[in-house]
């Protein structure tokens, strides 16, 4: 049993993306007869002038039964701790920390083992279980001296950790629930903001939030010819709710 070059969906962009991957963690069974275990799938890294090399390679064999029936699941950046095995030893459910940066990723096939060379290398098409946010500021002052920056930028109401009940079915959906109370994510200041030129902050990579809608706040400083004037703090509560796999950016607008 060999394991091909995993695609990433990415029909909205986060942070990785096939290339960027250079190890998976697998799980199998074959009739229910757990076969890989947290196994390591790896591939060399980029050697510059090389590209990548997809030739992938687990040290674990394991051969093909013709008739058999076959269930594989493969995580990125989920370590085997945190994984919650059902009663033949593949994952049912993981917990997860948000740190801001780490991208998470899963995907789940099924097959039927075939004759002697008939068998293809198994495909995973891995999802974004993660949410990437980010700001946007523009300014509307058709003035060079006035600026504008936002600080204090916070998200409200998100999840600092959360529990993930993966999905069986190829190409299901699993699901986020809350395990801590929710709290409030903050995001960098972006600085000095002039007419034409919108600017961003860095991006994070939160847990969803489906059942709960997220808030902004943030504190808008306008400064004429470099020397703050004037200030004031916006807030709104209940914006959107956060889903897996999706892209928000949030844009702030001022005049």
């Amino acid at each position: 049993i060999s394991f091909g070059n995993p695609f990433v969906e990415n029909s909205v962009r986060a942070d990785y993306s096939s290339t960027d991957i250079n190890t998976i963690n697998v799980y199998g069974t074959v009739n229910n007869v757990l076969i890989y275990d947290y196994t390591p799938v790896t591939r060399p890294s980029n050697v510059a002038g090389e590209g990548y090399n997809d030739n992938w390679t687990c040290n674990v064999k394991q051969y093909w039964i013709e008739g058999a029936t076959y269930k594989f699941a493969a995580l990125v950046d989920v370590p085997k701790a945190n994984i919650t095995p059902d009663q033949y030893g593949m994952p049912a459910s993981f917990t997860y920390t948000a740190d801001g940066q780490t991208d998470v990723l899963y995907d789940y096939y099924t097959t039927t083992g075939k004759a002697k060379n008939q068998n293809t290398t198994v495909p995973f098409t891995f999802k974004h279980l993660l949410s990437k946010v980010y700001f946007t500021v523009s300014n509307l002052i058709e003035d060079s001296k006035y600026t504008y920056t936002i600080s204090e930028v916070m998200l409200l109401n998100t999840r600092p950790d959360g529990t993930y009940t993966v999905y069986t079915t190829d190409n299901g959906t699993g699901a986020w629930a809350a395990k801590s109370a929710l709290t409030n994510t903050a995001f960098g200041s972006i600085e000095n903001v002039e007419f034409g030129t919108d600017k961003t902050n860095t991006a994070l990579l939160l847990i969803p939030t489906e059942t709960t809608n997220v808030g902004v706040s943030f504190k808008v400083t306008l400064s004429i010819s470099g020397e703050e004037v004037s200030y004031y703090t916006y807030r709104k509560e209940d914006v959107t709710t956060l889903a897996q796999n999706n892209v928000y950016n949030f844009n702030i607008s001022l005049s």
